[in-house]
């Protein structure tokens, strides 16, 4: 998940990976079920200006908090 959102890929992410205490819900779309995954699949395809926002956003705040400086410090 690291490399899909480093390089600027829209995520759908499974809570159980509990990514959601590092990124908000405004950050990182997570789906619960299989059902929820579908739905939020078909919602996404259906808005590509929403989707590639997110993935833009979500972007941008990884390599603010995981820049090599950071990591480094």
């Amino acid at each position: 998940i690291s490399s899909l959102i480093g390089n600027g890929c829209f995520v759908l992410n499974e809570n159980t990976n509990k990514y959601y205490k590092i990124f908000n819900k405004k950050d990182l779309i997570n789906f619960k079920n299989k059902n929820d995954l579908i739905k939020k699949i078909n919602f996404f395809l259906k808005n590509e200006k929403i989707r590639n926002k997110l993935a833009k956003n979500l972007y941008n705040k990884y390599h603010k908090l995981y820049s090599s400086k950071n990591i480094l410090n």
